[in-house]
């Protein structure tokens, strides 16, 4: 079996998220309730799979 190393975690936390789209943690949160973007609870906190949060920006460019 070969090791190889995850470049990117699968699972990102509503912080990185919102530093990563420039926006407030709060921002996540009201994307998550309305459902604009998937996540699941674990505890208190929200995590969001690496393969959404990409879908998300790409869904979210706007061509000139």
């Amino acid at each position: 079996m070969t090791k190889t190393a995850i470049k990117n975690p699968i699972f990102v936390e509503s912080p990185c998220a919102a530093m990563e789209l420039g926006v407030t943690t709060q921002t996540i949160r009201n994307m998550i309730g309305r459902g604009e973007l998937p996540a699941m609870r674990v505890g208190r906190r929200f995590k969001i799979t690496r393969d959404d949060l990409d879908a998300y920006k790409a869904a979210a460019v706007v061509s000139a």
